[in-house]
């Protein structure tokens, strides 16, 4: 069941606390995401560690059209219509995700200060470090005074400059801002490099990579399928 709503459903984030670090847990990595889109993270998450491995515990977008590819293409547990929210009952999840624009950005600092998940992700258009030189020196600031119990700066803050094309057949120049909980370290955060070669439009868009909609009528938002593969 997907819920759409501004206030979530407290037995399923006591849950999700309960059991995160069970070894018998079925999905050993709860993500969260806020100005989602189509949840691109969660696709790669998918790819990368595979489906069973993961979990998009919560995403949010004020797009409805968004929303409704949400609900229809994965098991998702709340999806919020905005970012902006009481974090307090946000669910902790391990990787936060944020794709706001520049000030929704600050609700999801609030969000980690609050929730502490064990890794996030910033991502904003490349103007942010130079035409906002202000305000991406507040938010690195804020993130660096998150701290731990012990009073030890909670995460390791790295952020770059990366344009898409290095990566994907797609030019998206993008500021990242990374953030790793200085105790849940096994190694430093190290930038991927870019591969060799240069994957094509071709490879992703083969035919082991199409998706087929049920109903070819159905416009962007409204497929009736129930799970995205």
């Amino acid at each position: 069941m997907v819920y759409v709503l501004t206030t979530p459903i407290c037995k399923k984030h006591e849950w999700a606390r309960d059991h995160r670090h069970s070894s018998q847990h079925k999905w050993p990595i709860l993500l969260g995401g806020d100005c989602s889109g189509i949840e691109t993270c969660a696709l790669a998450l998918h790819r990368l560690v595979g489906v069973d491995r993961v979990k998009l515990f919560f995403s949010s977008d004020n797009n409805p059209q968004c929303r409704t590819f949400l609900a229809h293409n994965y098991n998702i547990e709340t999806i919020y219509k905005d970012a902006v929210r009481d974090h307090l009952r946000s669910p902790r999840v391990n990787v936060y995700v944020n794709g706001a624009c520049t000030q929704l950005m600050r609700s999801g600092v609030e969000y980690i200060a609050i929730q502490r998940p064990d890794c996030f992700v910033f991502e904003n258009v490349a103007n942010l470090a130079w035409r906002h030189k202000e305000f991406m020196t507040e938010i690195l600031q804020r993130l660096q005074d998150i701290c731990l119990p012990c009073g030890r700066q909670a995460y390791a803050i790295q952020w770059d400059y990366i344009n898409s094309i290095q990566y994907l057949p797609q030019q998206r120049n993008r500021v990242y801002i990374i953030g790793c909980r200085v105790d849940k370290l096994v190694r430093p955060f190290v930038w991927p490099k870019p591969p060799l070669t240069k994957p094509t439009l071709k490879s992703f868009l083969g035919p082991n990579n199409i998706i087929q909609a049920r109903n070819p009528r159905l416009t962007w938002g409204e497929s009736n399928n129930p799970q995205l593969h």
